[in-house]
């Protein structure tokens, strides 16, 4: 069984496109028989028959270091269009991700800098320095990687800066129209053909990608991450997800909402992109930011001479679990 599934990834990405160029009459009845097969193999049934269909990764991870972008491009996973945002991992988050991952052992093979548009991070070649550090110190073969649109003056002007020994993978895109984005805002709860679906199964990005880490914590893959951001469900780990821990809860709560959970084969995938589970969340996450800019607005001098009185000083707390800092020798006291 896995060796069929191998030999259809393959045929996806290396014979398809040719393909459907080629002979549509052929590609599309094998299409959408390989989608059925695909629905039943992360049905309950089939999981209980055959176990889950990928795992997690225990040895890569991706960093959403930002969602900012330059690009609006349509069905983007980490809802940049839909859902601007200024929230951002830091320097000093990313030094703790460090020191976690030396406290507790934690071996990567490869760490991804990711976004949004990780080059339009206003630390961006000081996070990389922070994991040069971190390989030249504690772990040498790890590779380092940063995802780039390479779209833009300023951002290739930054990628030129990047050093020698990061790997660049620069999808070079020319503007925000993408033809081989798949319906990521085709939630699979809202389908009928998924009604029995096993959401704790995951996806190739999942076993693949690599866990990520993102300005609300850590999730199975950096795509749950922007998709928590939007929903609001909170279910981020604070720290570096123990081998034994699987993160079903998180695939449960998440991969039910993700467009990637099983490839979209069929036309009607093309047709229908935004479902109802997106639509109202956009909506909300509209609503929740609308009420975070009127709670902080500042208030008239008026307003503060009256209730000056009456009101603690106020308590700074943090947006998000990777935003507390470390001592300012810690990240020190775990590289001696």
């Amino acid at each position: 069984m896995r060796i069929i599934e191998i030999a259809w990834y393959r045929y996806w990405d290396l014979v398809q496109p040719w393909m459907k160029r080629r002979l549509p009459w052929l590609d599309r009845p094998l299409m959408r028989a390989f989608h059925r097969y695909e629905i039943w193999r992360v049905s309950e049934s089939a999981t209980r028959l055959l176990g889950r269909r990928w795992k997690r990764s225990l040895r890569r991870i991706d960093i959403d270091i930002t969602y900012a972008c330059n690009l609006r491009c349509n069905d983007c996973n980490r809802s940049v269009p839909q859902a601007l945002s200024s929230t951002s991992l830091t320097k000093r988050d990313v030094e703790r991700f460090v020191v976690d991952t030396v406290a507790s052992g934690h071996d990567w093979d490869l760490i991804k800098l990711a976004g949004g548009e990780p080059t339009l991070h206003p630390q961006f070649l000081e996070i990389l320095d922070v994991l040069r550090d971190y390989r030249r110190r504690h772990n040498p073969r790890v590779r380092i990687f940063v995802n780039t649109n390479g779209y833009g003056d300023g951002v290739k002007r930054i990628i030129a800066q990047i050093p020698a020994d990061i790997v660049v993978d620069n999808t070079a895109k020319s503007g925000s129209l993408q033809e081989d984005f798949e319906p990521f805002n085709r939630a699979p709860c809202d389908l009928a053909e998924h009604r029995r679906s096993d959401y704790t199964n995951g996806c190739w990005i999942t076993q693949y990608c690599g866990i990520g880490l993102t300005p609300s914590g850590y999730y199975q893959c950096s795509i749950a991450g922007g998709i928590d951001r939007v929903f609001g469900l909170d279910v981020g780990r604070c720290t570096i997800p123990v081998p034994s821990d699987p993160l079903h809860d998180q695939m449960d709560a998440l991969c039910r909402y993700c467009g990637h959970f099983c490839k979209q084969f069929t036309p009607e995938a093309q047709d229908e992109r935004l479902t109802a589970s997106w639509q109202k969340a956009y909506a909300d996450w509209r609503d929740r930011s609308a009420k975070r800019r009127r709670s902080t607005a500042k208030p008239t001098v008026a307003a503060q001479s009256e209730t000056a009185l009456y009101t603690r000083p106020p308590i700074l707390v943090t947006a998000s679990p990777m935003a507390a800092s470390a001592p300012e020798n810690i990240l020190q006291d775990s590289k001696e």
